[in-house]
């Protein structure tokens, strides 16, 4: 299955502010959605505009929690979608209404994620998506929420 916060925002309704408890919601969520995937024996996709380091390191804690206290294992995977700034702003122009984002924030948001990356950091480039693949279809001792210290 896939899970992305973006998704998640738009099914709970129109919102102009971002709010710490909105995105503590957000969070229950996706990690619920993810959480109970894998434990039905489900690949997960996790699709993140910005893989930046406290993403990184909240899906490998978990996943690492995982392969560590279970019996079973998990494989992570993260992929790189690193498109350039025109297409962006392009496609950006083909979106509608409060789902455009605007070409100043697409500029703003290249600058940081990808411009100025180093390529030896992969979480630092942008749009990413973070494969969480189930080696073994015994998936009953996934953690719980309670289990998840983020």
């Amino acid at each position: 299955i896939r899970v992305c916060r973006d998704d998640i925002r738009k099914m709970l309704g129109p919102s102009t502010m971002i709010t710490n408890r909105r995105e503590a919601l957000i969070s229950i969520i996706e990690s619920t959605a993810v959480r109970n995937a894998l434990k039905r024996g489900f690949d997960v996709v996790i699709d993140a505009h910005h893989l930046n380091p406290k993403v990184v390191s909240k899906w490998k804690s978990y996943v690492d929690m995982i392969n560590t206290k279970e019996d079973i294992q998990l494989d992570i995977e993260f992929i790189n979608m690193n498109t350039p700034l025109d297409i962006c702003i392009s496609r950006d122009t083909m979106r509608k209404g409060d789902q455009q984002l605007g070409k100043s924030t697409i500029i703003k948001l290249y600058k940081k994620y990808i411009h100025n990356s180093d390529d030896d950091k992969l979480y630092n480039k942008g749009r990413g998506i973070l494969k969480v693949k189930l080696d073994e279809q015994t998936s009953s001792s996934i953690p719980t929420e309670k289990d998840m210290e983020w």
